[in-house]
């Protein structure tokens, strides 16, 4: 099934799990403190667009399949190893105290400054990024990509893909012998190691380190000894390579060994054993093991700071970081997020570094207090934009933090976060009234807000609004609505909605061309834009433009359309006029809203599942800087999701009880689904 197919299902499902839960009368539980009640359809259209924001089918990935939102490899052992396409790789230059993180819902590397502890740059990679390493003698980053079974390789000084490696099947970690400017990467399916000349990025060697789907995962390198160590989780060893010979000299048992580092001064090896929740600890002279430090929970991820001859150990299972001293006993525990991954270490600055998967955050550990001193946002989105051309003031929704988000446009800053609905995906603004209207998805309404004092002022009940745009010479607003597959048109003044126009299945984005009286709308099952007389308020034409179209803005200045092509990863560039496309301006990431400032000639993108926008120069259609909105809450997501639970189970009990009703409702249901796949049929003809 498609990602559009998955959406196209879900949001039949739930629409016809709603009806259900009415028909028999479903009692809703008690909200956890502080939360909002979100209806379920909501969060599936969320979950639907992460998933398309991925861009990946399964068999990109050597034939594994999708469980719960998370990709399941046929090289998962006994733990049911899955890898989420999130944040787990960290990885530190300690010369330019800068921070590497992968990201795998975007497919970049977020590049983070370490002394403001700020998000500076989103880098292109590969497909699901996993593991970061850097070489900081060269300033080299290297990125393994699962999906694509490649490394790339990121120059640090101009944060940009300088090469793509192809390497073995399933590439997880990756680490660098500074002394010899090689890179080792993990094949986990391909049980083998790939070693790369850092000079020429090219494979050398390819080392076996065990059969096939043996699951060479974690690896480290000793640029002293030019020894390296692998872990090779169901084969139950550590792997120990001579760099010189690339042969394995050594096999240590240790049983299902994950994360492992090295202590280059004292020439001792740590590897954390998940099946035995405790950290080894290996001479590196004689490959013995000398003792093992419990106390651990399911741990992951391990790094040492060879300056303080400190070593941290990721507790997956306690959400923690433990601290070992040189002694081998555990000095500290640390609390991190909700399951921490990734660490690795700046000896010079002393700061600790942990990635957070659930929470899509950076977590910055000081090493001398032992305390979490600052969390940086790593991921999740702002969805849709707009411009206040009179005052450059971008207007940007960012649902997760349920607020929207005001840019100052000289100077590219956030000056301004004000509450909104917690649904809240499309945005316009009226620049003649200074009036701001935010969709939220959540409470069926749009938000009328004084863009002078950032106050709502109204709210008019629309059903199932999401994108939103207005008219400035006749101060109308139009509003697309998923469910009826229709777009409301609102008086700006009266607030009454005075016509409903039938679009197509699902619309999501619209842009109005005030002078020539036309509105444009994409829609998620469609590969047209469609194209409405604003006077007559009817659909008069359409423009095939490709498949999975989101937002769209136009440039008054030219009468282009930018329109955000989720399939393509690009900005299309239309002329309305002929319907041909101008120009395609290539992104790297899945764009979604699109907003254009008419006096200043820019275009802003923002990224599904990225908390990035683009800036787009409109004279040039080219992309000349990336913005980060940093604002990310994660905690208001959990009392969400077990409301909903909750909500879901008393509606299946009480479901049971009434048996009689099944068979109705499953026809029901059934009936949506096969209009949905006759529509996906159809769609690819």
């Amino acid at each position: 099934m498609s990602y559009d197919m998955f959406v196209l299902t879900a949001f039949a499902v739930v629409m016809q799990a709603r009806r259900t839960s009415q028909t028999l009368n479903c009692s809703r539980p008690k909200l956890p403190s502080g939360a909002t009640e979100m209806k379920p359809v909501y969060v599936i259209i969320f979950l639907a667009l992460s998933c398309l924001s991925i861009n990946l089918l399964p068999s990109a990935i050597g034939g594994s399949s999708i469980v719960s939102g998370a990709y399941v490899h046929p090289d998962a052992g006994f733990y049911g190893v899955s890898v989420d396409p999130a944040t787990y790789g960290v990885a530190v230059n300690p010369i330019t105290n800068m921070i590497y993180v992968t990201n795998g819902w975007v497919q970049s590397l977020y590049v983070v400054n370490g002394t403001t502890d700020s998000l500076i740059a989103s880098v292109p990679v590969g497909n699901v990024p996993y593991w970061v390493a850097v070489n900081p003698n060269t300033n080299r980053i290297y990125v393994t990509n699962i999906g694509s079974n490649s490394l790339s390789v990121i120059d640090g000084s101009t944060n940009r893909q300088v090469a793509n490696v192809s390497v073995g099947v399933s590439p997880r970690k990756v680490a660098v012998d500074l002394g010899s400017n090689r890179i080792y990467v993990a094949n986990s399916i391909s049980g083998t190691i790939s070693v790369i000349d850092g000079k020429t990025n090219t494979v050398i060697a390819t080392i076996p380190v065990g059969t096939s789907n043996a699951g060479p995962f974690s690896i480290a390198v000793d640029s002293n000894t030019h020894r390296i160590y692998v872990t090779n989780r169901v084969a139950g060893s550590l792997a120990v390579i001579d760099g010189s010979t690339n042969t394995v000299v050594a096999a240590v048992p240790i049983p299902y060994p994950w994360g492992v580092a090295v202590n280059q001064n004292t020439n001792r090896v740590y590897v954390n054993c998940v099946a035995s929740n405790a950290t080894y600890v290996i001479d590196g002279s004689t490959n013995q093991v000398l003792t093992t430090i419990p106390g651990a929970n399911y741990p992951v991820g391990v790094a040492v700071n060879p300056q303080s001859n400190l070593v941290y150990v990721v507790n997956r299972g306690s959400h923690t970081v433990s601290v070992i001293n040189g002694t081998n006993t555990i000095v500290a525990s640390i609390q991190v997020g909700y399951e921490p991954w990734g660490v690795d270490v700046n000896p010079v600055t002393n700061k600790i570094y942990v990635t957070d998967p659930p929470s899509f955050q950076l977590f910055v550990i000081n090493g001398s207090s032992n305390a979490v001193v600052s969390t940086v946002p790593a991921g999740l989105y702002p969805t849709d934009l707009s411009v206040n051309s009179q005052t450059d003031t971008v207007y940007v929704t960012y649902p997760w933090t349920h607020s929207l988000l005001m840019m100052n446009g000289e100077n590219n800053s956030v000056i301004a976060s004000i509450p909104v609905g917690l649904a809240s995906l499309g945005v316009a603004v009226n620049p003649n009234t200074g009036r701001v209207y935010v969709s939220d998805l959540s409470s069926d309404t749009l938000r009328v807000l004084n863009g002078s004092l950032n106050a709502t002022i109204a709210s008019v009940q629309v059903a199932e609004p999401f994108g939103v745009a207005v008219d400035p010479s006749t101060g109308r607003v139009y509003v697309t609505n998923l469910g009826s597959g229709t777009v409301t048109v609102i008086d700006g003044s009266s607030y009454d909605v005075l016509a409903q126009i039938s679009v197509g299945y699902m619309p999501i984005g619209l842009a109005i061309n005030p002078a020539a009286k036309r509105l444009y709308v994409t829609c998620l099952g469609s590969r047209s834009i469609t194209v409405i007389d604003t006077n007559a308020e009817a659909v008069v034409s359409s423009l095939p433009v490709g498949y999975r179209m989101y937002g769209l803005d136009i440039n008054p200045n030219t009468d282009e359309i930018y329109a955000a092509n989720a399939f393509s990863r690009s900005i299309y560039v239309i002329d309305p006029r002929t319907g041909l496309l101008v120009k395609e301006i290539p992104l790297g990431f899945t764009p979604f809203g699109v907003a254009v400032n008419s006096k200043t000639n820019r275009v802003y993108v923002t990224s599904l599942g990225s908390i990035i926008v683009s800036v787009i120069d409109g004279s040039t259609n080219t992309q000349v800087l990336t913005v980060s909105v940093p604002e990310f809450s994660p905690g208001v997501l959990i009392p969400l999701v077990f409301a909903l639970c909750a909500t879901a189970l008393t509606c299946l009990r009480k479901r049971n009880s009434r048996r009689h009703r099944k068979q109705h409702e499953n026809k029901s249901v059934g009936k949506l689904l096969m209009r949905g796949l006759t529509f996906q049929w159809a769609d690819h003809g």
